[in-house]
């Protein structure tokens, strides 16, 4: 997130017609990181469904695949775990692949 603000240009700054870019049913008052969990109203049972199947997902449960982050050049990578602790790259263990 922070790599793709970098490369972003400058923010126009607070634009009050964006408040409500959803439209009235589908903009959430609550600024909590509870936010995202609500299912925007007048949704058809199948959505319903679909968003509580993608809502039921821990962040952990996904995995960061290698080469589909966009870097800036010369911006460095700092390889992390799944914590986001640093990683010695050079320290790590090789990683055996099957052919």
């Amino acid at each position: 997130m922070l790599l793709a603000a970098a490369c972003a240009p400058a923010s126009p700054g607070y634009d009050p017609s964006e408040e409500m870019a959803g439209g009235a049913l589908g903009t959430t008052r609550t600024t909590s990181q509870d936010a995202y969990t609500q299912p925007m109203p007048g949704l058809t049972f199948d959505q319903t469904q679909d968003f509580e199947v993608g809502n039921s997902f821990d962040a952990n449960d996904w995995v960061v695949a290698a080469g589909v982050h966009l870097l800036c050049e010369g911006m460095l990578l700092t390889p992390v775990d799944h914590d986001n602790r640093r990683v010695d790259a050079a320290a790590a263990p090789a990683v055996a692949t099957a052919n």
